[in-house]
């Protein structure tokens, strides 16, 4: 029979016909395989190839002999690499092909060689040198090729002392090992197709190694020096260079040589075949010593399948004793060709086998012969199983002597009969991966896992042999009985390694289960793998009952310890359930990544609750995994974020803005007048048609709090008291609706035309033409809207919408119209009206949402009574008024009252009962000896020096109480700075140098429409002797003023210097320049962003850019292109002197800022220097500050600060121009240039502050 293609068709065919049939398919160089009748499979493998194909691609057997042409080379007549040898001439003497490809091709270099002669499978070419031929060997896998030496005079020929063979290839590359120094010759895939090791020399009784090395061109032998002069040399010798290639799958290897390996199998060690044990006898020269064997077997054709035996088979062919020796095959790690003793990895401590095997000593003992040994234990099938299962390509094995002391166990075994036998089943092997519902396969009912669905999902993987499709069947049973529940296969064979998944298609009641699965061949299913063993699980699909909670009792606050109680039942079903086992639960959003495990109850904690709203998703889940329905519980938790004042409207005679925002009210319909509450102080009226607006001062998707008190005289329909939405409607208002007299605080949850009202809604509880304060509050992260009457909660509505930033428009006293005009107008008044970023605290709200303090006039008196606030205020001064120095030193700054005049105002400054206070530097000649009125409102107040020398409050209305206890600082004569507060309801607070006093109960100011005087009472009595500077009037109650702290920077100009001179701030002080202006890279190598100056050049504004007698800072970026000469930075210009000066000193090589006292010429300066000396041609980041409070100067050098001094005891104001590269006067020219580049100039009112300076200087540690 011819066989068949495949191995499913050899089986079908081998059972049909009762005889074994080929698988030609498997049919190889090394192996063969047959399907046999008993329904296996059968493999063997070589060691040696024994066949190959030929050139009409039938089989012959391997037959190295070489066979002539007629150009004088010759070619191996079947071999698995094609060998051929040259004929005469400078050609290859041997190349060699591989099947997969790939050429190699060895040449002579010393000189043409003659033409070979042929002897079998031996080409000789003779006398290449004098008495040295050159013999190639054609093997069945490569070759071997060697150098006999014939004669002694030969073997002192020097050429042979180096020997240089050149290679060349075709499709592959020659490297070197690095690890072992092999020549290995290299594919495109980098595998090793051909290798030279260790080369050997030898005569008939000893050897000597041979050094191979890679040159440029190919390799140099380099024969053992001293063998080559030997006297004792049995002649011929041998010079033996292997190169061999990898397909060999054999090796010897020798202990007394444990790094070298040998390849060639004509050659000495592997000429005769293996060799396993101990050789000391007497023909052993230098290979005595223990000796082992190792082997390797291509496999890749049995992975993946079931293998029912394997054993390895070899013969025997001489023994060193006559009695018999046990002899061991070992499982080792892959091995190569040119394997040595040190490269063998014996695995796994023990032999897979060992025999007995009875002696093959022909010579020295009668009755012996070859043996043949076949290893077929049960640890062989398991390795090889093993191999296959793991889809090696290869297995290797090893042959050892148990007794590797004694020489009678040494042996000799012929490489060309080892083989591996295995047979192997076509059955399908067991499918694996059972699983039910994604759980594995539990092969006890008690630990069986749970499943929750009623039809449970079955899955598990098909395994056949050759891959061969196979036939999946699931059967499912009650734990108690034999009979299917359920029973399916696949309409379809599966591919080997497929997973099916099927759904079951009957309902299983809750209990307990058992299942199993087993592989039909696509052919026949009397051909199967049998079943699995059981696997069991356990139905529960029935879900826990919806968790309940039970919540906290009273209102929650932030930060506070939140405990939920929490319970569910997991229900008992046709008499199971798996029980519960956790509740899952979080917090605001429906992800349930925590766990709490429970059987039925349990508590959740929240712990330091923020503000906001709480929202917990919770459900329950049993043992099997079901899952219950999920119950939200909700709860509120009090916040507080700090609100801050963005516009605060009195309206007390006036629209302006007390926060100093600059949102002022305008008028937008009708003429809102002026009049009095019920305490007697200013309020806007309202006539039903006037409206008010302003510029949007909140964000109204943040947190935000509004506040007003409103007299509704009567009602209008629905009157929108405040509001602020965008071009289409509102965001919120707080409006009354007059049909049923209540008040609402409502939200539109969306900024288009598709809205929703959210409205608090509350009744009014004070009649008609009384006054309520009102406040409304939002918070959109805790989805609460609140709205408070006359300080108490009244209302809070939930809400859930994504909020919106209203910017188009806020009213006060109605509802603006698209057309500009107004509706839903109040009748009535308004005052103190609020709005906050951020929330008020119940606490705030409950002592009146009290609006931040406003400045309503401002006295600076430096040199006249101007008014700063922008009320227009102006104070008269009386003729006599002088002007001397301040309290910082500043000669201009202070008013100079002499006791016989006082100053006042055209116009009244302070309202009645609502709060107000002043404050102002007061420096009284003496402070006892007389009454000394500071300031007074004829009717109203009087704030004072008692002859006594005390502070007092002299109101003109209501009784005098004593003074509360508390801090009292009195009067001196010196500067000191002193603040009266009226707080309302008759209670004042005197305040000196930042010290808060005490709180004295007064009585309440009365309202008088008189004028403000300073420094007298009306009808000129108590005049005050000494001087004042820097008077403030403000209305409401503010923090008492700290006299050291300096107001915030505030940018005066800005210079980028980006290829022009324009000053980056609104005030346009733009700088002219000395010279052409050039540019180059800027500090942070921006290009031309910095002004390059040379020496002689500066820059320069036309005004002054800020007072100098003031705090300021003056900050720039500097790079200094010299060092040897003194280079202003910035410098500001008075007459005679420069006000400051941040400069470079050459002598000192540091930079410095300085301020002169005085605008002379000679004045000597006050400096601070510091910092490392600067290196040319880099950047630094310079900054000079001066406080006036603090009378300090101070120089930072990139961020940090370097140094700090007094300032100048008497501070000027230098009327001439800020210079850029220069220190300069109006009366001079400019000197001390700067040679370099400055980028990013900047001058700022007041004091810069470290941690910004620090920031802009790039250094943010500390931000």
């Amino acid at each position: 029979m011819k066989g068949a293609e495949g191995e499913f068709e050899a089986y079908r065919l081998a059972l049909a016909c009762g005889v074994p049939v080929e698988v030609v398919g498997l049919r190889g160089n090394d192996r063969e395989a047959f399907a046999t009748p008993a329904g296996l499979l059968e493999t063997k493998i070589a060691v040696e190839p024994y066949r190959v194909r030929d050139a009409g691609g039938g089989w012959v057997g391997i037959d190295p002999t070489l066979v002539g042409r007629d150009d004088g080379s010759a070619r191996a007549k079947a071999t698995v690499i094609g060998v051929e040898v040259g004929g005469a001439g400078a050609g290859p003497f041997v190349t060699a092909t591989d099947p997969d490809g790939g050429v190699l091709s060895l040449t002579w270099p010393k000189g043409e060689l003659p033409e070979p002669v042929l002897a079998g499978a031996v080409a000789t070419y003779p006398n290449v040198l004098p008495d040295v031929d050159l013999t190639v060997q054609a093997e069945a896998v490569g070759f071997s090729w060697a150098l006999v030496v014939k004669t002694a005079e030969a073997a002192q020929n020097p050429e042979l002392a180096t020997i240089r063979v050149g290679i060349t290839t075709v499709g592959l590359t020659v490297a070197e090992d690095a690890e072992s120094g092999r020549l290995d010759v290299l594919d495109a895939d980098g595998d090793v197709v051909f290798e030279a090791g260790q080369g050997l020399m030898w005569d008939a009784q000893q050897m000597a190694d041979v050094d191979v090395r890679r040159t440029a061109t190919g390799l140099t032998l380099v024969p053992d020096t001293a063998m080559l002069k030997a006297k004792n040399l049995k002649f011929p010798l041998y010079i033996d260079p292997p190169f061999t290639s990898t397909r060999k799958a054999w090796a010897n290897v020798f202990q007394g040589r444990p790094t070298q390996g040998w390849t060639g199998d004509t050659s000495w060690p592997r000429d005769g075949g293996m060799r396993v044990g101990r050789d000391t006898w007497s023909n052993c020269g230098d290979g005595c010593g223990l000796w082992r064997s190792a082997i390797k077997v291509d496999i890749g054709k049995l992975n993946g399948k079931h293998i029912a035996s394997a054993s390895v088979n070899l013969l025997q062919t001489h023994t060193g004793g006559c009695a018999a020796q046990n002899l061991q095959l070992w499982r080792t790690a892959e091995i190569s060709n040119g394997t040595s003793w040190n490269g063998v990895d014996w695995l796994y401590g023990d032999p897979l086998q060992t025999k007995s095997v009875p002696s093959s000593n022909t010579t020295g003992c009668s009755g012996k012969s070859d043996e043949w040994v076949e290893f077929d234990g049960a640890n062989v099938r398991k390795r090889v199983q093993s191999a296959a299962d793991h889809n090696y390509d290869a297995i290797s094995f090893g042959l050892r002597s148990s007794d590797e002391g004694s020489r009678d166990a040494w042996r000799r075994i012929k490489t060309s009969s080892v083989q591996l036998h295995v047979t192997y089943y076509i059955y399908p092997p067991h499918p694996d991966r059972l699983t039910v519902d994604g759980a594995g396969c539990d092969p006890t009912e008690s630990g069986s896992p749970w499943v929750t669905e009623r039809y449970p999902t079955f899955s598990a993987r098909a395994r056949s042999s050759e891959s061969e499709p196979v036939y999946l069947r699931f059967r499912v049973r009650k734990v108690a009985e034999e009979t299917n529940y359920y029973w399916y296969r696949t309409p379809d064979p599966l591919a080997a390694n497929t997973t099916s998944a099927k759904k079951s298609t009957t309902a299983l009641p809750d209990g307990a289960y058992k299942w199993q699965a087993r592989s039909d061949s696509q052919q026949t299913d009397a051909v199967n793998s049998g079943y699995t063993s059981y696997c069991y699980f356990k139905v529960d699909a029935t879900t826990p009952t919806v968790p309940t909670v039970t919540g906290p009792t009273g209102a929650v606050t932030e930060g506070s310890t939140v405990s939920l109680a929490v319970a569910a039942t997991d229900p008992i079903v046709n008499g199971s359930r798996s029980g519960l086992a956790r509740f899952e639960y979080s917090w605001n959003t429906d992800t349930y990544d925590q766990r709490l495990a429970s059987t039925g109850t349990a508590t959740i904690k929240r712990t330091a609750v923020t503000a906001g709203r709480h929202v917990l998703y919770l459900r329950a889940v049993d043992a099997a995994g079901n899952i219950s329905g999920r119950k939200v519980f909700t709860f509120f938790a009090g916040r507080l974020i700090p609100a801050t004042p963005m516009a605060a409207w009195r309206l007390g005679g006036d629209l302006a803005d007390d926060t100093g925002h600059g949102k002022d009210l305008t008028v937008l319909t009708g003429a809102p007048t002026f009049t009095t509450d019920a305490n007697g102080n200013v309020a806007a009226a309202f006539d039903g048609n006037d409206c008010l607006q302003a510029p949007t001062a909140i964000r109204t998707d943040a947190a935000f709090s509004v506040a007003l008190s409103v007299r509704l005289d009567a009602p209008n329909g629905y009157t929108k008291v405040l509001a602020q939405g965008n071009l289409k409607h509102s965001m919120y208002q707080i409006q009354h609706n007059g049909a049923d007299n209540r008040w609402s605080f409502s939200l539109v949850d969306s900024p288009g035309d598709t809205y929703g009202w959210k409205s608090v809604t509350v009744a009014n509880p004070v009649p008609y033409g009384e006054w309520l304060r009102i406040v409304a509050t939002y918070d959109p992260d805790a989805g609460l809207s609140r709205i408070y009457l006359n300080g108490v909660l009244a209302g809070e509505l939930a809400v859930n919408f994504t909020p919106w930033n209203a910017t188009g428009f806020f009213s006060l006293g109605c509802l603006p119209t698209s057309a500009g005009g107004a509706s839903h107008a109040l009748t009535g008044a308004v005052e103190n009206v609020g709005v906050w970023q951020g929330l008020l605290t119940p606490a705030a709200i409950k002592a009146g949402a009290e609006l931040p303090s406003g400045e309503i006039a401002h006295w600076d008196l430096r040199g006249d009574g101007s008014d700063s606030s922008g009320f227009g205020r102006d104070l008269t001064l009386p003729e006599s008024a002088q002007q001397s120095f301040d309290p910082f030193g500043r000669p201009d700054g202070a008013l100079v009252l002499d006791g016989r005049s006082c100053a006042t105002t055209g116009t009244p400054i302070a309202p009645s009962d609502a709060p107000f206070g002043f404050g102002a530097w007061v420096k009284p000649t003496q402070v006892k000896g007389g009454r000394q009125v500071l300031f007074a409102q004829d009717g109203g107040f009087t704030l004072l020096i008692t002859a006594e020398g005390r502070w007092e409050v002299e109101p003109a209305a209501g009784g005098m109480a004593p003074r509360s206890a508390g801090s009292y600082t009195p009067p001196k004569a010196d500067w000191q700075y002193v603040e009266f507060q009226y707080e309302g309801a008759g209670r004042w607070i005197v305040s000196v140098n930042g010290s808060r006093g005490e709180n004295w109960t007064r009585g309440i100011p009365g309202r008088t429409q008189a004028p403000l005087t300073v420094g007298c009472a009306k009808g000129t009595q108590d005049y005050f002797t000494g001087m004042l500077h820097d008077i403030q009037v403000w209305r409401g109650s503010k923090p008492v003023t700290s006299v050291k702290a300096s107001p915030p920077a505030e940018v005066a100009s800005w210079w980028a210097l980006e290829e022009n001179g324009l000053d980056e701030t609104p005030n346009n002080r733009d700088l002219t320049f000395a010279g052409t202006p050039r540019y180059n890279d800027g500090w942070w190598d921006n290009p031309d962003s910095a002004l390059e100056l040379t020496g002689t050049t500066s820059a320069a504004t036309n005004t002054p850019v800020v007072a100098t007698d003031e705090s300021f800072t003056v900050a720039a970026w500097v790079r200094l292109d010299a060092l040897d000469t003194d280079q202003t930075v910035v410098s500001a210009s008075g007459a005679n002197n420069t006000a400051f000066r941040l400069r470079f000193n050459t002598t000192l090589q540091q930079f410095e800022f300085g301020m002169a006292s005085e605008d002379v010429s000679d004045v000597t300066g006050r400096w601070v220097r510091g910092g490392s000396a600067p290196t040319a041609g880099a950047w630094t980041f310079l900054v000079g500050s001066f406080d006036l409070r603090a009378k300090t100067i101070r120089l930072f050098v990139n961020g940090a600060e370097v140094a700090s001094g007094p300032g100048p005891d008497r501070p000027w104001n230098a009327a001439g121009p800020l210079v850029l590269g220069a220190a300069d006067t109006t009366a001079g020219a400019p000197f001390h240039h700067l040679e370099g580049r400055v980028d990013d100039v900047v001058v700022w009112r007041h004091v810069v502050s470290p941690r910004a300076i620090k920031n802009m200087s790039g250094t943010t540690e500390g931000s």
